[in-house]
């Protein structure tokens, strides 16, 4: 299982900052054993490719008898694909043709035949059985845009409960979702709260209307919190959309872990 990236200050890395920030994706054998920041790259206890980092002991325990570390090392998560596009609804030629970057599933067959990547989302609770239906439709379905194309393809789901998580232990907080504190969370985020922000939302969702979305800036995963905090579930719908249309809502209530104090202070 892979987490983001704690987003603390990289203060005392000193030549080892590049090599801790290409790291995006920090394994959960990683946060179990506490491992400092600041001696993941001396560590030998992990071992890490181009954007993660894991412990020995856990791709061990995944290869198995095929374990080579240097062959390990290669393992991707993930490429990126740009495939050309041409707009086919538009008379206009400025801008028909453009590019659009396709994020894929790494295939390292060639490394190892049997490793397959996956994704795994977390719940805090059981699944309403609304949820559970739309889950098992994904299949049929697919998820995210362009899916006549193959895009966004899912072979199948399982749900289950677990408390793979639980065996981390820390004094403070790991966002593993992003956040967009209420009011009353501020107060809450103390000094000790270190995190990195994007934008979301400003989307046309009425092109003869022009109306867009709302932007609003949300924390991003990998925030660091001192205490745990709410956050809130904000309306983005412009003010002129009708009282009668259904309210365009983003969720940005926060999803914590703990975080382990020797990786929280690198």
């Amino acid at each position: 299982y892979f987490l983001p990236r704690p987003t603390v200050p990289l203060i005392n890395c000193e030549a080892d900052y590049k090599f801790i920030k290409q790291k995006a994706f920090v394994s959960k054998g990683v946060f179990e054993k506490s491992i400092k920041i600041k001696d993941w790259k001396k560590s030998h206890e992990v071992i890490s490719g181009s954007n993660w980092i894991a412990t020995i002991d856990e791709m061990k325990s995944l290869l198995r008898n095929g374990f080579d570390s240097e062959k390990a090392t290669r393992i991707n998560l993930f490429s990126m694909a740009n495939i050309p596009q041409v707009r086919v609804n538009t008379t206009e030629e400025e801008h028909n043709y453009y590019q659009v970057a396709n994020l894929q599933i790494a295939d390292n067959r060639d490394l190892f035949p049997e490793l397959k990547v996956h994704y795994y989302f977390v719940l805090k609770d059981k699944p309403s059985e609304i949820l559970v239906n739309l889950l098992n439709l994904l299949p049929l379905e697919g998820i995210g845009g362009q899916r006549s194309t193959g895009c966004g393809q899912v072979k199948g789901v399982e749900i289950s409960e677990t408390n793979v998580f639980d065996s981390i232990k820390g004094d403070s907080f790991i966002a593993l979702s992003k956040v967009i504190p209420a009011k009353k969370d501020v107060k809450l985020m103390g000094e000790n709260t270190f995190y990195k922000t994007s934008i979301r939302g400003g989307r046309i969702i009425n092109n003869s209307k022009n109306m867009r979305l709302k932007q609003i800036r949300m924390i991003d995963e990998g925030a660091v919190f001192e205490k745990k905090i709410e956050g809130s579930v904000p309306d983005l719908s412009p003010d002129n959309l009708s009282k009668e249309a259904s309210l365009y809502l983003r969720y940005g209530k926060a999803f914590f872990i703990p975080l382990p104090k020797s990786i929280n202070h690198a």
